[in-house]
């Protein structure tokens, strides 16, 4: 939800370059981004190798990455000063070098319920088994 905003403050008033690191993203983030944005996705679900992520991110103003991809200075360099918006598909942001983000006026977003009824489900499960 949190990219929903960073999306509508940035992509709405011109055309936003998106670099998104897998192919099996949520399809309705991808198509709300669509709309409005020139996305460029990585292909493969495989994680992509850390040389190709900082050759294809040049230019792009955001990126839409999981907890494969390691968001530090090298990778915000490469980017250029134009980024504006790192977003993860994960709840947590270790990977992420949140304080270098704010530092250089990026904003970040993460996904902190993505698991939330997911683990409480799994746990209720886990009670009744013993019936």
């Amino acid at each position: 939800m949190r990219f929903l905003v960073f999306y509508r403050k940035f992509c709405e008033s011109k055309k936003f370059r998106v670099f998104i690191t897998r192919p099996d993203m949520p399809d309705i983030g991808i198509k709300i981004l669509r709309e409005k944005c020139d996305l460029t996705i990585w292909k493969s679900p495989i994680p992509i190798p850390r040389k190709d992520f900082l050759t294809s991110i040049r230019g792009m103003n955001a990126l839409f990455v999981t907890i494969k991809e390691k968001i530090d200075g090298e990778v915000l360099d490469a980017a250029g000063p134009q980024l504006k918006v790192v977003a993860t598909i994960s709840v947590g942001h270790d990977h992420l070098d949140v304080a270098e983000c704010r530092k250089r006026g990026i904003r970040v977003a993460n996904t902190p319920e993505l698991l939330t009824d997911a683990t409480a489900e799994l746990t209720v499960s886990y009670l009744h088994d013993d019936e």
